[in-house]
């Protein structure tokens, strides 16, 4: 990491091969889109060296500290690219269902597959808050909505997970559940 920040080339070149496919499947997963999340990717690493002298090991590691810039980086294609649309309140048809456990039943791709068919307000939250680890409120601040505008996004998001999933897996495996 030393060289990284003192300049090296070579070194740099070392940490984008071992960060790069990683890096790239976080834009993708926020920006649902190759070509937006090629965009991502180059601020990525335009921002990460660039201020690669910041980086503080003892406050986290390296792929964390370039997890939130890419994130960062994702956020602001999609708003740059598109406007997304929050929905502010939770309907009664879309109160998640008591019982089912949505992420024992799938495996990680097919939750992942059906988290990109969200809608990218849901889609942003779910994965700002489930895979990244951001609270409603730093989410809140980074998209520019409310707290509870950014908890009732992951409701719905959960309530369309937990339909997809009961959908998916009584196709896959008859109505024995």
């Amino acid at each position: 990491m030393r060289a990284c920040q003192k300049g090296d080339r070579g070194a740099r070149h070392t940490l984008y091969q071992s960060t790069a496919d990683e890096i790239m499947n976080i834009c993708i997963r926020y920006t649902n889109d190759h070509s937006m999340a090629k965009d991502a990717f180059q601020d990525t690493y335009l921002k990460i060296f660039s201020k690669i002298t910041q980086y503080k090991s003892a406050k986290g590691t390296f792929m964390a500290w370039a997890a939130r810039i890419a994130v960062h980086a994702s956020l602001h294609v999609l708003r740059h690219h598109r406007k997304i649309t929050y929905v502010e309140s939770i309907h009664q048809d879309m109160a998640p269902t008591v019982g089912y456990d949505i992420y024992e039943a799938l495996s990680a791709q097919e939750l992942m597959d059906i988290v990109n068919e969200l809608p990218d307000g849901y889609r942003l939250v779910f994965n700002m808050y489930v895979v990244e680890g951001f609270d409603h409120n730093e989410i809140g601040e980074k998209l520019g909505i409310s707290a509870a505008t950014s908890r009732s996004q992951l409701a719905r998001a959960r309530a369309i997970l937990r339909k997809k999933s009961q959908i998916r897996n009584k196709v896959n495996y008859g109505q024995a559940q």
